[in-house]
């Protein structure tokens, strides 16, 4: 076996494509989605807390890949076997332990667009969860929010760097202050 796991996807959802084709304005944010979730083969930063390391962080991914090819689940109940395996609390390396490598990246087998709509994250995940970075982006305009994408695309991150810098603040303090002194620059 590779080192990912095939799960058919019911809503296809493109992680790499050019966003402003795939979001309308209204689509680029709601109370607990965000286009920003879907940058740099997603944004894993509401799947765990107190990260250790990125080395920590893979391996924690090894782990929870392996276990969830061992389950190989295909019914909704076998989903719901593979999440409540652990209480949503116990983290590994303060990971998620539904946090898997699919063939896509990095993602949740339990997610709703790969259950036809169906969440099967409620109950054990927080959800609504958006990190501060993601509030503050859905308070700007368009135009600001393109800079952002645009931004993170140049940066050029991994996803797991991306997420551990999205939940951090760390890209949304660097872009403030580059955009700071390109505004100085103009006066």
């Amino acid at each position: 076996m590779g080192d990912y796991v095939t799960v058919s996807v019911d809503v296809p959802v493109n992680v790499r494509g050019d966003v402003q084709e795939q979001f309308s304005e209204l689509q680029r944010t709601n109370k607990h989605f965000t286009v920003l979730c879907q940058q740099n083969g997603g944004c894993m930063g509401c799947c765990g807390h107190d990260f250790l390391s990125k080395e920590k962080i893979n391996e924690a991914i090894r782990m929870n890949t392996a276990e969830f090819a061992e389950t190989r689940p295909n019914t909704t109940q076998e989903y719901v076997r593979f999440r409540d395996r652990n209480a949503a609390s116990d983290l590994r390396h303060g990971v998620c332990r539904n946090l898997v490598k699919l063939e896509e990246g990095i993602g949740c087998p339990l997610h709703p667009a790969r259950h036809k709509g169906e969440d099967l994250r409620e109950g054990h995940c927080d959800i609504h969860y958006l990190c501060d970075t993601a509030k503050a982006f859905a308070t700007w305009d368009v135009t600001k929010q393109d800079e952002f994408l645009q931004f993170i695309a140049a940066r050029k991150l991994d996803n797991i760097t991306y997420s551990i810098l999205m939940d951090s603040g760390g890209l949304w303090n660097e872009f403030r202050l580059k955009r700071r002194g390109a505004l100085q620059g103009m006066r």
